[in-house]
């Protein structure tokens, strides 16, 4: 970790001697970091290092995000406070261990590279109980009970992870502490510890949470800050975005002139600044897309406010990282054939296309393999299409004596997911005209080969 460890222009020596964990992003309010449970904070800003062993705090009306370097992230609500007690890294293997305490107030986690590496090497502590991490999504919440009751702790599992926060499909929580551990392996079911729980010593057996019951707790961790509408949360992250970019070079963030390379290399490690709130971009969009992928949140709940509908230029640059492949298959075509198409998309290269990328068209009058070419969107602005035209490489009745093929690819925002599907059109022109037009899904990895 020498390597990454990134020095605050203002820290103490003490400071600048400790680990670096991840960065604040998305500060709302007023957040303490102090250097260790129970000390003196100092209030923290977007952008800001965030180091091993601090206790972050947030105050009413307030909360942030912690990126740590392998994408985990953490969300808190409103008086809510969490330390990162244990982080190692290695970005070469994806290994690591990652150990977090959240004392008091409502948390989100998704899983990041350690997790994916392996899922035991991540747990989240709770005052009475552990969680033990299968690579997922999860939201939670540790409470004083009424009339002094002990706390009330509770933890929902909003879906399963995919990419980078598993190699399994399906992922899940294991919550142990005061009983016998119970497995939350279904999205839209969580247990409860505590007053009303159902349990005497420990976690309740699993329950449904109805989407008004997980948006409750989600409500709690988008907040807005009193006297600010509900864009304030947006705005933040947006000058938290700033803030960070504005790093000493070439390993520095904080507050002391442009960036150098290093500086801008480092903030993509941390894939950008997320933005707070179920009214702004959730925090899969900017640390990782893969983390989307598999979202499947409970029926009725939303998550993100990514608009559906064309992805933008500018979204697409947002996404630091993450090679994936639109798919789709058996498209129909207006002389009653069909195409099957594959097409890449590598938002760390900031391309599409290339490689596998193909048509293979199946028409009644026409046929053949059609290659999509690589296109950059490292520049542009407004809505991402990405048209190739002049294709050749058709036959058939069609292509007598010729004909030339155009192919049309927009990515598509879903569910919160920037670039989650992308609508598709193919016209072909000779003797005639065949054109079809479909929405291809997105999977993990590269565009298999023909066969």
């Amino acid at each position: 970790m020498g390597a990454l460890a990134l020095v605050l222009g203002w820290s103490s020596t003490v400071e600048a001697q400790q680990q670096q964990a991840g960065v604040a992003a998305a500060v709302r309010g007023r957040v303490e970091v102090a250097m260790t449970a129970g000390a003196v904070g100092r209030e923290v800003k977007s952008g800001e290092a965030i180091y091993l062993g601090n206790a972050v705090k947030s105050g009413p009306d307030s909360g942030m995000q912690i990126l740590l370097l392998d994408q985990t992230t953490f969300t808190i609500g409103p008086n809510s406070e969490i330390t990162i007690d244990q982080f190692v890294f290695d970005p070469a293997s994806g290994s690591g261990k990652v150990a977090a305490s959240v004392a008091k107030g409502v948390f989100r986690f998704v899983t990041g590279k350690v997790a994916q590496t392996n899922p035991n090497d991540m747990t989240v502590r709770l005052p009475t109980g552990n969680i033990g991490i299968r690579g997922t999504i999860a939201v939670g919440s540790v409470e004083p009970g009424a009339d002094g009751q002990p706390l009330k702790q509770e933890v929902v599992l909003l879906g399963p992870g995919s990419g980078r926060e598993s190699a399994a499909r399906v992922g899940s929580i294991v919550l142990t502490g005061g009983g016998s551990p119970v497995t939350l392996n279904q999205p839209g079911f969580g247990s409860q510890f505590g007053p009303g729980s159902g349990s005497a010593s420990g976690w309740g057996t699993p329950i449904r949470y109805t989407p008004e019951m997980i948006n409750a707790l989600q409500s709690k961790l988008d907040t807005p800050i009193s006297g600010k509408g509900p864009g304030a949360a947006a705005q933040d992250g947006q000058a938290g975005q700033q803030a960070g970019q504005q790093g000493a070079s070439p390993l520095v963030l904080g507050h002391q002139g442009p960036p150098g390379p290093a500086g801008l290399a480092q903030l993509d490690q941390l894939n950008s600044i997320a933005f707070l709130g179920a009214q702004d971009q959730q925090t899969c969009q900017q640390s990782s897309v893969s983390s989307c992928t598999n979202l499947n949140p409970p029926p009725g709940m939303t998550i993100g406010a990514v608009a559906n509908g064309n992805s933008t230029f500018e979204q697409l640059r947002s996404v630091a990282s993450g090679t994936f492949f639109y798919a789709g298959s058996n498209v129909p075509l207006t002389d009653e054939g069909s195409y099957d198409i594959l097409v890449n998309i590598n938002f760390g290269n900031r391309t599409i296309g290339g490689g596998n990328s193909r048509v293979d068209v199946n028409g009644t009058s026409v046929g053949g393999s059609l290659a999509i070419l690589t296109q950059s969107f490292a520049s542009g602005s407004g809505t991402a299409t990405f048209t190739q035209s002049g294709i050749a490489g058709l036959s058939g009745t069609l292509c007598s004596p010729s004909c030339s093929s155009s192919v049309s690819v927009t990515p598509q925002n879903s569910s919160g997911v920037i670039g989650a599907t992308a609508n598709h059109s193919i016209t072909i022109t000779g003797s005639g005209t065949v054109s079809g037009s479909g929405s291809a899904t997105r999977q993990s990895g590269s565009a298999p080969p023909p066969g």
